[in-house]
């Protein structure tokens, strides 16, 4: 079995690594690499998809229509963190010059469940789509991207933020949100945000501008690390279903969220 799958247009390259779920290990527009490198941890390098859930749940402590679930919660003790993709076996489906599936079966609590992967590039555009079918009991399942861009690339300024978020939410000691919301604070944030006036855009002055485009609610948008920033669209926010945001998929029911981002000179 590969160990990566790359898709490339004339001036768009996308890695997709098959050994760490599928994450997006490299992808340049034209001569930058705008990917943090692998780094120690699954959490902190490379694109990944969230599923069946993005974000942080409290103990991991899923509340389901059947009752609690235990989520793992070794990545971020004492929670669970960012859904089941890390270590799950990913398998090929189409595969082209410019457009790759990916797909994989998950474990309890959601067995029986398939996520799916997908990305197309184009000229200076990819779109990165995720999708979650449903087994055979209701669940709660949101979905989200959690892209690590470097804050500095081989050329250029450092990376600045545009967030037009007109909210975000009021997160506990833990970093998890307790459900209110209220007005935009300055950065540095690893916060929730919503009431987009806009799509947010990463810019490295001198390089390159990256507009970010989703039609989800919610974006989780991360600057605290000294090697890279993180602007992450969720259809539902973190610890959802204990808020009661999260989607409660039927049997054989499906949902999807696509990101899609635009490269131009800045």
């Amino acid at each position: 079995m590969k160990d990566s799958i790359t898709v490339a247009s004339s001036d768009v390259s996308v890695t997709m690594d098959l050994a760490h779920g599928g994450r997006l290990s490299s992808v340049q527009w034209r001569d930058l690499e705008l990917t943090v490198a692998q780094r120690p941890g699954p959490l902190s390098w490379g694109w990944y998809a969230m599923a069946p859930w993005a974000g942080r749940i409290r103990d991991g402590i899923l509340n389901t229509p059947h009752g609690a679930e235990q989520l793992p919660t070794n990545l971020m003790p004492p929670h669970a963190i960012h859904g089941l993709l890390f270590d799950a076996e990913i398998r090929t489906g189409d595969v082209g010059d410019y457009e790759a599936m990916v797909w994989c079966d998950l474990p309890s609590p959601y067995q029986g469940g398939r996520v799916e992967q997908r990305i197309v590039v184009g000229e200076s555009m990819m779109t990165w789509s995720v999708s979650y079918k449903n087994s055979e009991r209701p669940m709660p399942a949101w979905l989200g991207f959690h892209p690590w861009f470097r804050r500095t690339l081989s050329r250029g300024g450092e990376a600045e933020i545009f967030n037009p978020a007109t909210f975000m939410m009021e997160l506990d000691d833990q970093g998890i949100p307790v459900g209110n919301i209220h007005g935009v604070t300055p950065p540095p944030w690893d916060d929730t945000f919503g009431g987009m006036n806009g799509a947010p855009s990463v810019t490295w002055p001198g390089a390159i501008k990256m507009t970010c485009i989703s039609k989800e609610p919610w974006w989780v948008i991360y600057t605290r690390d000294s090697m890279g920033v993180c602007v992450e669209p969720q259809n539902s926010p973190p610890h959802a279903a204990a808020l009661g945001l999260a989607p409660i998929l039927e049997p054989g029911e499906e949902i999807r969220v696509d990101y899609r981002f635009n490269f131009e000179v800045a």
